[in-house]
């Protein structure tokens, strides 16, 4: 007589409703902690890469100024979150000014305040040198940046 086990006929023990529980709270707990980081730090890695964008973007005007020998001028515009460099076309669609706005992806970003004494704006001149030094604040959420412009030595950081 041939006996088998019960695992033999393909039944194999299973997890019981506790075991699959426990699991579940145990991923829930992970993602509870984790979920929070990561919006932080995509928030972070949005602030920098538009403060980054937005110095770049300035330093390619002020280039501009220098290569032209005429001055170059970018706008900021807080109320639509965008700014332009004005008289030069985007790289992409040449028929189109160059603007870039902030609140769409990737950056999500908000442009809270620009604060330069002429306005809104910098206009560098042919040697590539702000006519004055101005502060643009951004947010990503609880992330703060400021891109300062300085009048004296040209650079351009971000604290």
């Amino acid at each position: 007589m041939n006996i088998r086990p019960a695992n033999a006929l393909g039944r194999g023990e299973a997890f019981s409703l506790m075991d699959v529980t426990m699991v579940l709270a145990i991923v829930a707990t992970f993602a509870a902690v984790a979920i929070p980081r990561y919006s932080a730090s995509m928030q972070r890695y949005r602030a920098d890469a538009t403060a980054c964008r937005i110095i770049a973007d300035i330093q390619l005007a002020r280039d501009r100024a220098r290569t032209t020998g005429s001055s170059a001028k970018i706008t900021f515009e807080p109320s639509s979150d965008s700014y332009t460099i004005d008289g030069m076309g985007h790289p992409d669609r040449p028929s189109e000014p160059y603007r870039v706005v902030l609140r769409e992806e990737p950056y999500r970003a908000d442009l809270a305040s620009t604060w330069t004494p002429e306005g809104p704006y910098f206009i560098f001149d042919g040697f590539g040198l702000p006519h004055s030094s101005g502060v643009i604040v951004i947010y990503v959420g609880d992330e703060r940046r400021e891109i300062v412009v300085d009048r004296s030595t040209g650079e351009i950081n971000t604290r």
